[in-house]
């Protein structure tokens, strides 16, 4: 229950930096049975997804079923992380359709793919059209269900309709990247946090990109990134070292990922606290390092 309590709180309180955005356009309006259509998003910068809405002409009543797929790249496997269905009445023409207030959230770093599923004979809309870059990221390609959700989707290829839907975001810097990585080779190590970091709860810093089966290292310090780097290995070094870092090895998989998951104690206290984290990666030659994240406890 708590983020969509949450999502009330922002909408009460917060309401001026909110963000309501139109993707899309109404060029193509074909129709179908038992399917769903999704949208997939690059996350540039964290927000709260608080209201996701499609433009849809549900002709009887039927059961909505909005969702969300999340992966930390462009390509690979997409999970499905989260539904939530709406009884509609339908019968009133094209109108958009809400999911209602909600509050997730959407971290920077990694890719979502935001849709409806639906059972009965619905028109839905898009255009091929260009669009233009959002506030919270970029709009990346489509795709279609039929059948049912699948628990995963791959985010290969590409599917240029672009459905028609409006999303609600507030931006939190709950979650922030901070530079990028280096390599001396073309494997660029990235860091992404799974989620925000909330009491009571543990959140993954995923390192991906990286060289396969290698030897890694996360480093995590007591406060956040650098506003200037130090020079180290030939890269930039985001975190203050003149404080506590605390650092933990990991073996990258034959996909060059890595994992490591931060438990957050049901401790009021540590709420506000912001830390940051990044990845160095031990080459054959040379160690690559990634991005900074910092992150806060929400």
């Amino acid at each position: 229950m708590l983020r969509p309590l949450l999502a009330i709180l922002f909408v009460s309180l917060a309401l001026p930096a909110q963000m309501i955005e139109i993707v899309g356009g109404t060029v193509t309006s074909p129709s179908g049975t038992n399917r769903g259509k999704g949208s997939l998003y690059r996350v540039d910068t964290s927000v709260y997804l608080l209201d996701f809405e499609m433009h849809l002409n549900v002709p009887v009543p039927d059961t909505l079923t909005f969702f969300l797929y999340r992966h930390h790249s462009r390509t690979g496997l997409a999970t499905l992380d989260w539904t939530q269905q709406v009884q509609v009445t339908g019968g009133i023409g094209a109108a958009w359709y809400s999911s209602g207030p909600i509050a997730m959230p959407l971290v920077a770093g990694n890719y979502y793919v935001l849709g409806v599923y639906w059972n009965a004979n619905v028109q839905y809309f898009y255009t091929t059209a260009a669009q233009p870059p959002l506030s919270f990221g970029a709009w990346q390609r489509a795709h279609t269900f039929t059948g049912s959700l699948p628990p995963t989707v791959s985010l290969a290829g590409s599917d240029i309709a672009c459905y028609y839907q409006r999303l609600t975001t507030l931006a939190v810097p709950a979650v922030v990247n901070t530079g990028t990585g280096c390599s001396a080779t073309t494997l660029v190590p990235r860091l992404v946090a799974d989620d925000f970091f909330f009491l009571n709860t543990t959140t993954t810093l995923q390192l991906v990109d990286a060289l396969p089966t290698a030897i890694a290292l996360f480093g995590v310090a007591n406060n956040g990134a650098l506003p200037v780097p130090i020079p180290l290995f030939g890269c930039s070094l985001w975190l203050d070292i003149s404080g506590p870092v605390f650092t933990f090895a990991a073996l990258t998989s034959g996909t060059g990922d890595a994992g490591l998951a931060i438990g957050v104690p049901p401790n009021p206290a540590l709420s506000g606290l912001t830390m940051s984290a990044q990845g160095l990666v031990f080459g054959p030659t040379a160690i690559d390092m990634s991005n900074a994240v910092s992150f806060t406890v929400q």
